[in-house]
């Protein structure tokens, strides 16, 4: 502010009709032309510093990639005591112990500041201090509508061309669990640096048929625990298998 403002503005201070609180306190009667210069240069200062943070927040969205949900067939998640439940799919986990039941919401397209599709079912189990020692959690995984699947593509079928085998600490098998046609990846010795590391995880693909196509499931288990292997594989192994489908209408 230059000397005439200063003067311009010292005139409308002294007005009786101005009334005194609607001046801001920054500019006080007796205020030195050295100690307003400092606190305009101070304000011009946080202004560009915000300006640039600003730019730089623009730039980095701008090439963030978000992965919708699609929301036109949003699932329908919940949860029981001792059951995972994803539109008509129903997976039983046990009840025993300090567990403690999670949906996790993926980002819809009219999203702005939280997702708000749910995407998956959580059961955690934990220890008295309520550390994490292995979960399993429900989730869709593909849907394949009715017109787009191939000659001799069935739920039956549907895995049989990926590979299986053991490649180092990854073994991929096909996995049928009474019904239910499926194919389990399971990986051992992950690495253990750092706190919430998963030791071994279970992840069990599974082909559902409706009236409308093939939806593909997943039953994903994951260890964060070593002493806990025994219960988290016992655990993946009693959900695997009580896997139950709804019966929809043709």
């Amino acid at each position: 502010m230059d000397k005439t403002s200063l003067e311009k503005f010292n005139i409308i201070s002294k007005l009786d009709n101005v009334p005194r609180l609607s001046q801001p306190r920054l500019f006080g009667k007796r205020l030195k032309r050295k100690g307003l210069l400092i606190i305009i240069w101070h304000e011009f200062l946080v202004g560009v510093i915000l300006f640039i943070l600003l730019l730089h927040s623009i730039s980095l969205n701008a090439t963030d990639k978000i992965n919708y949900a699609d929301e036109s067939s949003e699932d329908q998640i919940s949860c029981a005591d001792g059951a995972l439940i994803v539109n008509d799919v129903t997976v039983l986990v046990p009840t025993d112990g300090n567990v403690k039941y999670n949906i996790a919401y993926s980002w819809g397209k009219d999203d702005r500041k939280y997702p708000t599709i749910p995407r998956s079912i959580t059961a955690s189990y934990r220890d008295d201090d309520d550390n994490i020692l292995y979960d399993l959690t429900l989730y869709k995984d593909s849907f394949t509508p009715a017109d787009k699947l191939k000659p001799g593509q069935n739920v039956s079928t549907w895995f049989r061309s990926w590979i299986t085998g053991d490649e180092g600490k990854v073994k991929r098998e096909q996995k049928d669990v009474g019904n239910i046609h499926g194919f389990l990846i399971s990986t051992t010795g992950s690495s253990d640096e750092g706190e919430g590391s998963i030791y071994e995880s279970s992840t069990y693909y599974f082909a559902v048929r409706t009236p409308d196509g093939i939806t593909v499931y997943i039953l994903e288990g994951n260890l964060y625990d070593r002493e806990s292997q025994k219960a988290m594989q016992a655990a993946m192994k009693s959900a695997m298998e009580s896997i139950s489908i709804k019966e929809q209408a043709a």
